[in-house]
């Protein structure tokens, strides 16, 4: 029961304290052109079980 706790509580800590000196990781994508209408192009999203392709095209994005 002390060892679930201990571990427990450590897994907690990891995940609410910064590690200092640690720079925030960017989450933005950036890309040279437009994905245009091919589908090797589009970005792929999805957990798995549900997804899309994103064509990231300038006057519109589109989602298929």
């Amino acid at each position: 029961m002390n060892k679930i706790f201990f571990l427990s509580a450590i897994l907690i800590i990891s995940l609410v304290v910064e590690v200092p000196g640690q720079a925030p990781a960017s989450l933005k994508l950036w890309y040279r052109q437009p994905a245009g209408d091919v589908w090797e192009n589009a970005l792929p999203i999805g957990n798995g079980r549900l997804g899309a392709m994103i064509y990231g095209n300038t006057d519109a994005e589109t989602v298929q």
